[in-house]
């Protein structure tokens, strides 16, 4: 009799949105190379105020967790996630490019706002699962929408940034972590990581989505700025 791995569970549980977003048209559009330019840099200008955040979550994982390698660990996730802004931004926007007050999207508003209310008041078994499925889907997502890339598909670069070897590893060692966390866990904890591994996944379908239909909040006064080097 086999024994099944709590994230083997976990994936079970996304496995519909996963598959939601291999078929939203962005994805689908991004493997052909149809994808628009104005819908791939709106997702870039997302993407890049996202990861400013998710990195932010990390290291206040970081900061909570009781063991130097876990410190290590997590804040090595996020000088990495910081390093993928800066990449994406330099390699897909015009150099000097810079928007004062960028448009989000109301998943790049809520979800970046999740995570790090999650990093800071959750457990942290809950922050850990917070951040794994950004990990983990874009690690599945890349691969599916890369193979599919032609040569002369103006967006692949993009692959590159999620099919590296080093990202593959990377995700293999947060998903090892949280199995290990889970196997020291109580059902009633369990049950907090599911729950906030499965909407964290519904967030980044929902990234997507608002990212092909361009679904953004009205200007504020708050700055995000977002430059180009």
């Amino acid at each position: 009799m086999s024994f099944m791995k709590f994230t083997d569970h976990l994936w079970q549980q996304i496995s519909p949105i996963y598959q939601k977003i291999l078929s939203n048209p962005f994805c689908v559009e991004l493997a052909s190379g149809q994808l628009s330019q104005e819908r791939f840099h709106f997702y870039i200008q997302q993407d890049a105020h996202y990861l400013m955040h998710y990195s932010r979550a990390l290291a206040l994982i970081a900061g909570r967790s009781h063991t130097p390698q876990m410190i290590d660990i997590f804040l090595n996730f996020a000088l990495d996630s910081i390093a993928a802004k800066r990449r994406l931004y330099n390699t897909f926007l015009p150099e000097g490019y810079c928007d004062s007050s960028p448009n989000l999207s109301t998943a790049c508003i809520v979800y970046p706002r999740y995570l790090i209310a999650t990093a800071t008041t959750a457990s942290l078994e809950e922050a850990i699962a917070s951040v794994v499925p950004c990990f983990w889907l874009y690690r599945e997502v890349g691969h599916h929408v890369g193979s599919q890339m032609g040569d002369d598909n103006p967006y692949l670069l993009w692959k590159s940034t999620y099919s590296s070897q080093k990202y593959s590893d990377d995700t293999d060692k947060l998903i090892a972590i949280l199995d290990e966390i889970a196997d020291k866990s109580s059902n009633s904890t369990l049950a907090r990581i599911e729950d906030t591994f499965k909407d964290c996944s519904q967030f980044e379908w929902q990234f997507w989505n608002d990212a092909y239909y361009m679904h953004y909040f009205q200007k504020n006064s708050v700055n995000n700025a977002i430059c180009a080097a």
